[in-house]
């Protein structure tokens, strides 16, 4: 085994670590923000059951968010990918 596969093994998953959340991260971040404003409506109505309303529009909104960012992830993901098969070559390259 070359010696710089270990190195290339840690790059590889670190760029695979970071394109992931680089990915999930405005998701997250508007799911945070639902779930916030659904702490201040509980906080507001108690009565209100907030777990039966809470978790459709949470569904709902995380299906809106991917259905309206796709598209803008589409040259991110692709060169995520580029970066992937590249360090694959150089990991198989003898």
């Amino acid at each position: 085994w070359p010696l710089e596969l270990p190195w290339t093994l840690v790059m590889w998953g670190s760029t695979m670590f970071a394109s992931g959340l680089l990915i999930a991260l405005p998701a997250l971040a508007a799911l945070l923000l639902i779930n916030l404003s659904f702490g201040v409506m509980t906080r507001a109505a108690p009565q209100l059951n907030i777990f039966v309303v809470g978790f459709p529009i949470s569904l709902i909104a995380g299906f809106l968010l991917i259905y309206f960012t796709l598209p803008a992830f589409y040259s991110q993901m692709s060169q995520a990918f580029d970066q992937a098969f590249s360090l694959a070559r150089t990991m198989l390259s003898p």
